[in-house]
């Protein structure tokens, strides 16, 4: 969020998994799923489960912090498991700005 007094948006580790999925499931993002052992909380009861996940999409998000068009944020769960919270950042928003609405 580029105003400190916006509602800053984050999207959790697992939302964003879920995401990468949809888009290979899809055929938008052309990459090979792999299963992945994870621990996930629906607000109530959490538990581990295998889900499918594009190893290649994690690895872009990974860079995509690095480079800093994306900030991470290490986050505590409710039952003290931790995750990554993903914003795109200023930098990542000027960046983005430079693509055609139709992309």
């Amino acid at each position: 969020s580029e105003d400190a007094a916006e509602d800053a948006v984050w999207l959790k580790m697992l939302h964003l998994l879920v995401l990468i999925y949809e888009g290979v499931d899809y055929e938008v993002l052309g990459m090979p799923v792999s299963p992945l052992w994870m621990h996930v909380e629906d607000g109530k009861a959490s538990r581990n489960l295998w889900m499918l996940v594009g190893q290649q999409g994690v690895s872009l998000v990974n860079e995509l912090c690095e480079a800093g068009l994306l900030n991470c944020l290490r986050i505590v769960t409710k039952d003290i498991w931790s995750t990554a919270g993903f914003q795109v950042s200023v930098s990542g928003q000027k960046w983005l700005q430079q693509f055609p609405d139709s992309v």
